[in-house]
């Protein structure tokens, strides 16, 4: 299955559910975005359309909030690099 996206009023797509999850695991996309795929009759919230394809989960904020500090992380490591 293809999904599109809408976010900030634009529409984005194709992505498979593995690549619109990893656009929500990495901060581009929210859960809560629009998402449409071929099988829909509406516009539905992202993390429905992959829960509707078994692909994708939303996290718990535990997971959620470890992914932002690995992140962060990175972000401070590497400035200590320069």
């Amino acid at each position: 299955m293809e999904i599109y996206v809408m976010r900030n009023g634009e529409q984005l797509g194709l992505f498979s559910p593995e690549d619109a999850q990893a656009q929500i695991d990495n901060g581009v996309f929210s859960a809560a975005d629009s998402a449409w795929a071929a099988v829909l009759d509406e516009w539905k919230p992202l993390r429905d359309v992959l829960l509707s394809t078994g692909s994708g989960a939303p996290e718990n904020k535990s997971s959620q909030k470890q992914k932002r500090i690995g992140r962060i992380r990175g972000t401070v490591e590497a400035e200590y690099a320069k």
